[in-house]
């Protein structure tokens, strides 16, 4: 059995113009979520670079872990990329025994379901919730 070793991903490297080029052309010019044509301001293409495997997930900065994407198609992937490396980067703090970052306040009163609230001390009430 193979050991496997955790490694911090790479920095982001941004794409040199003749990277963003090639891309263009090896995708036809499309995006290749939805199909639509890549808008072009003079030869450069104005689209979105994103890694097909994030690197936070062990991806890498070469081309061939890179596309070019539309700005419509980008922001629902990325949404999902954020959701999923929050609940990966709670699940690694777990295993390593870290705690929530999230401080746990708990102040000398008490909000109960209905409204009322309560001296945590004494249990006594302060104020009546709504009726």
């Amino acid at each position: 059995m193979t050991e496997r070793r955790w490694t911090l991903p790479e920095d982001r490297k941004p794409l040199t113009r003749k990277q963003r080029i090639a891309l263009f052309l090896r995708q036809d010019g499309r995006c290749p979520n939805c199909g639509q044509k890549l808008e072009t301001k003079g030869s450069q293409p104005v689209a979105v670079d994103e890694h097909l495997n994030p690197l936070w997930r062990g991806g890498s900065n070469d081309l061939t872990n890179r596309e070019l994407w539309c700005v419509p198609c980008t922001k629902p992937k990325t949404a999902i990329e954020a959701t999923q490396r929050a609940k990966s980067n709670k699940l690694i703090g777990k295993a390593a025994g870290l705690k929530s970052r999230r401080p746990i306040y708990q102040g000398k009163f008490k909000r109960k379901m209905d409204g009322t609230v309560v001296d945590r001390e004494t249990g006594e009430i302060v104020s009546r919730g709504r009726r």
